[in-house]
């Protein structure tokens, strides 16, 4: 259901992509960023699995600013005139002229950020843009939170399952026995 979210936000807000960027862990004590999901506009090329957008380190890499204001809860209201000249810069050489981003928040950690590029505009984001992205990031957060409660129902109940197959052969073999 992510994709039918993505593509109606690019629709909504006459984007060129909507993607999310998931979180997961690298190793021990390190998570990597990675981009899971994305919509494309039309006659646009899809980044997703692009190497670029995978396996990012979740630390600013000279981005401080915009992740500080992020890792507050707040949206990134990445508009033309918000931008300084090093993140234009940047920016640029990734082909985006205005990003609106959120985190995704399950369970009160950082699961992932949510973000809308545009490509072609140098676009100031309005309040009912990033009204809409705050609830879309949380109708996300709450769908993936129902997911990974039932998978997590579903493992328990395998391992249930299999724990009263093992103790039915066990009582066989004692009742042979």
């Amino acid at each position: 259901k992510i994709n039918v979210v993505l593509e109606r936000l690019g629709q909504e807000f006459n984007a060129s992509h909507v993607y999310l960027f998931e979180k997961r862990p690298a190793n021990d004590n390190e998570f990597i960023l990675s981009m899971t999901y994305e919509w494309t506009a039309p006659g646009l090329e899809s980044d997703l699995g692009t190497p670029e957008f995978q396996n990012l380190p979740t630390n600013p890499m000279g981005f401080e600013r915009m992740y500080k204001i992020l890792d507050n809860g707040e949206p990134l209201v990445g508009s033309s005139s918000f931008f300084t000249e090093a993140e234009k810069e940047y920016l640029t050489s990734i082909n985006v002229m205005a990003l609106l981003e959120i985190r995704v928040i399950v369970d009160g950690k950082h699961w992932g950020t949510l973000g809308v590029d545009d490509i072609s505009n140098k676009r100031e984001w309005n309040a009912m843009e990033v009204d809409v992205i705050k609830v879309a990031a949380n109708v996300l957060s709450a769908a993936i939170k129902r997911q990974m409660d039932e998978d997590a129902l579903k493992s328990e109940l395998a391992e249930r399952k299999r724990a009263e197959q093992a103790l039915m052969f066990s009582e066989e073999k004692f009742s042979k026995a």
